[in-house]
């Protein structure tokens, strides 16, 4: 157990560091008539990080019932486990309404955080098999 929230932190942490990278690279790609004025836009881009990221994390924590060997043997219900979560959210982000810009933004976080999340399901997998 104390492995997987290992896992859950540093997947928290890269992809919150990767996420605002990439949202600022949108940003800056996107919005390119007002890039001189950039530092209003740093501190949104931070706490909307800090906040999808924290959702997606507690959206993953059934990753934990993986501790179990019964649970984890089988592998559509480790995947459903494991995965759900972050899916859930992307399909939600998808059929939303709202502004096109936080529809990006939400789905540049969702993104990166699955592919980091992704990154350290197969690490685990051989690690463990």
């Amino acid at each position: 157990m104390r492995g997987l929230l290992l896992l859950l932190l540093k997947t928290f942490i890269i992809s919150v560091i990767i996420g605002i990278a990439v949202t600022c690279l949108w940003y800056m790609i996107s919005h390119k008539q007002d890039s001189t004025n950039y530092s209003h836009v740093l501190p949104l881009i931070i706490v909307g990080a800090l906040f999808l990221n924290g959702i997606l994390v507690a959206m993953s924590l059934p990753a934990l019932f993986l501790v179990t060997p019964s649970v984890r043997s089988s592998k559509v219900v480790s995947v459903l486990l494991y995965f759900a979560g972050p899916v859930i959210m992307l399909i939600t982000i998808l059929f939303m309404q709202g502004s096109v810009t936080d529809k990006i933004v939400y789905f540049i976080m969702n993104v990166v955080y699955i592919a980091v999340y992704t990154f350290y399901y197969f690490r685990t997998v051989k690690k463990i098999t």
